[in-house]
Order: structure tokens, then sequence, then C-alpha cells
């Protein structure tokens, strides 16, 4: 039996001043859309995520996938790290979020 949920997920959206594209980029899935606009970057975030989440249901992955990335389960919900946590972990997203950007948190349904 499929159960449906939905989970809320960091997406940090920014403009790389070197290379004059904008991306959207989630840690919690090591995901990312760019564009050459905000609106482009957001656009093309949501079809990787779309096809992304797609893929893993479809191959039976996303469990496992979750659980390399850091992501709990308990109580039969899917908790993903939280953006402390990574932060303290990855310095590259440390730069990222020390330089102009937005922080949203984006629902996005899971079916497991």
């Amino acid at each position: 039996m499929e159960a449906h949920l939905e989970i809320r997920i960091p997406v940090v959206v920014f403009k790389d001043e070197d290379d004059d594209i904008w991306y959207a980029y989630s840690p919690v899935l090591e995901i990312t859309g760019y564009g050459e606009n905000e609106d482009e970057a957001k656009a093309s975030f949501e079809i990787v995520l779309q096809e992304t989440i797609e893929y893993m249901v479809t191959h039976d992955t996303l469990e496992a996938e979750l659980r390399r990335l850091g992501w709990k389960k308990a109580k039969g919900r899917q908790t993903p790290p939280a953006m402390e946590t990574l932060l303290k972990k990855d310095e590259g997203l440390r730069r990222m979020m020390a330089t102009q950007h937005s922080l949203s948190y984006r629902p996005v349904p899971v079916i497991q």
C-alpha cells in the first residue's frame, strides 16, 4: 500500500556573480535547478525535483537515498537533516549561505 505524505525541504536561491547564473539548490536532496533569472532557476528546480522523486519511487530507492543523505525515519515519517547540521558539515554550503540568497521551505509530496 502506498502512503502519501508531504515533506518540507529547504531551497536556497542565489545568483552566482562569477557566471551570472541563478541557482535553486536543496542541500537535503542535493539537487539543483538553474536559469538566467530567479524564476527560471525555480522552474528548473521544480522539474529536477519531480524527476528525482519519480525516479526514486519508480526504482524503489527513495528510502535508501534519503538515508544516504542523512534523513531519519521515525514513526513512519522521513525527516531531513537540519540546516544547522548541513552547514557544520559542508563548507561550500556555508560559503553559499554567506552570499546574497533567499531561503524558503518548499512542500514536496512523496509517495512511500
